[in-house]
C-alpha cells in the first residue's frame, strides 16, 4: 500500500494561483511566512507591516464582491489555524459583500470560489 503524499501549503497556494490566472480573477496573495528562518529574514517580515493571521488570499469575485481564502493543507491534522487567524476570519465577515473562510488544499478552495459565484 502506497503512502498518501499530502502537498505542502506552498505547493497549494501555487496549484490555486495557477488556477486563479486561467479563469481571469482579480487576486492578491499576502506572503505572511518564509522558507527562511534567518534573524534578519525575521525581521524583514516582522517590518514588512503585514498583520499576523491575514488570510493568504484576497480574491475580487466576478459578482462584485471580495472572499478572503485562508489557505491550509488537505489534510487537517496536518494543519493549524491560529487565534489570529480565527479572529481576522471572523473580522472580515463582517464586511459588507465579503467573505472569509478556511479552504483545506487548492481543490476546496476551487469549490469555495464557485459556490461563492454561482449564489
Amino acid at each position: 500500500m502506497q503512502k498518501e503524499i499530502i502537498p505542502l501549503e506552498k505547493i497549494e497556494q501555487q496549484i490555486l494561483v495557477h488556477w486563479l490566472d486561467q479563469n481571469w480573477y482579480k487576486y492578491n496573495a499576502i506572503r505572511n511566512e518564509s522558507d527562511t528562518h534567518s534573524f534578519y529574514s525575521w525581521k524583514k517580515r516582522k517590518m514588512s507591516w503585514v498583520k499576523k493571521g491575514f488570510p493568504d488570499f484576497i480574491i475580487f469575485l466576478k459578482r462584485q464582491s471580495t472572499l478572503f481564502i485562508e489557505l491550509k493543507r488537505k489534510k487537517k491534522s496536518l494543519t493549524k489555524i491560529s487565534k489570529e487567524q480565527k479572529e481576522r476570519i471572523e473580522f472580515l465577515n463582517t464586511i459588507p459583500n465579503s467573505e472569509a473562510r478556511v479552504a483545506y488544499g487548492a481543490e476546496n478552495a476551487i469549490k469555495l470560489i464557485q459556490e461563492y459565484e454561482n449564489r
